[in-house]
């Protein structure tokens, strides 16, 4: 499982709030033992991830000691290893900014193993660390290793590319500007109908990838990728794609669509009502508008009357 696929940078909270619930959990005790606990967790969470970041810098120098493709490919793989996992401490910006040459150079590599650990460790490193995300954009091979692989007719290396471009669309606001810049979206949808002939897997990550772009931050952009995503989600029966494609079209409805569409974007009702009725009144926009709420974690949340209630109000429509 590749970490941060929905690009979280919660790492550390996570261990962070397991100090916050031993500090809350007897008020009336007495504070030197639970700040004892406290800095004795800290101390090991430091040592630890100073561990951490020794084992990175060792796979890096094994990259650039590695001689012959397969020994380099084993040395990225390693490196990609450890970047995988949600639980991994965080790298450190100033170390993320040393990975991303090497592993940018190795993603044009012709050998596709090679390319393809390149790309799933950039993508993992870029998941948890804006750093890296800043990096990756500003780097000269950036823009035309990206449309290389979009472009291209390798499945696996097209797919870790819609990864990385996912999670970097979902970063600050000036490495989205970057992306738009190196006119990536459009390379997104002109590969978007291919993935429908690819395992569906790829086809989950186009959507999820384009639906990236609907931040409501430039609107001409998002106007343009409107077509792929709607294609997405009339031409796909995958409730994961359906899903991922419809929140895009919804957020879309919810900051360009006028004042009568500006409801709250967690009522799956009024999503599936406005996009219900941008896309047509066909059975098939129906069903897929019904898909798309099976998947909803809220709808999931609701009661099966709830739920029957909903889809009804959708086939009424």
């Amino acid at each position: 499982m590749r970490s941060g696929l929905r690009h979280s940078h919660t790492t550390g909270c996570k261990r962070w709030g397991v100090c916050v619930c031993l500090l809350a959990r007897d008020p009336h005790a007495s504070a030197t033992p639970r700040l004892f606990c406290v800095a004795a967790v800290s101390n090991r969470e430091m040592a630890e991830a100073d561990a951490y970041r020794r084992d990175i810098e060792r796979a890096l120098r094994d990259i650039e000691e590695a001689v012959g493709v397969d020994r380099l490919t084993a040395a990225v793989h390693s490196l990609r290893d450890l970047l995988t996992g949600e639980d991994q401490p965080e790298v450190g910006s100033k170390l993320c900014e040393r990975l991303v040459p090497p592993l940018l150079r190795h993603a044009r590599s012709e050998h596709t193993p090679l390319c393809l650990e390149a790309m799933w460790s950039l993508t993992n490193v870029c998941a948890s660390s804006t750093a890296a995300c800043a990096a990756t954009v500003a780097h000269a091979h950036f823009a035309p290793t990206i449309h290389l692989h979009l472009d291209a007719a390798e499945p696996v290396l097209l797919e870790q590319a819609m990864w990385l471009v996912g999670n970097l669309l979902r970063d600050e606001e000036s490495v989205y500007d970057a992306v738009l810049a190196a006119d990536v979206p459009r390379a997104m949808g002109r590969c978007a109908w291919e993935t429908l002939e690819m395992p569906v897997g790829i086809t989950q990550i186009a959507a999820w990838a384009l639906a990236g772009l609907f931040a409501g931050r430039n609107r001409e952009v998002e106007q343009g990728a409107l077509p792929p995503l709607t294609m997405l989600f009339t031409h796909s029966t995958d409730e994961q794609t359906l899903y991922d494609a419809g929140l895009g079209l919804w957020q879309w409805l919810l900051r360009w669509g006028g004042a009568d569409t500006a409801h709250s974007a967690d009522d799956e009702e009024e999503c599936a009502r406005a996009i219900f009725e941008t896309l047509g009144d066909e059975d098939a926009v129906a069903q897929r508008v019904v898909s798309m709420l099976d998947a909803s974690p809220h709808v999931v949340a609701l009661g099966l009357a709830e739920r029957d209630a909903v889809k009804v109000h959708v086939r009424a429509v």
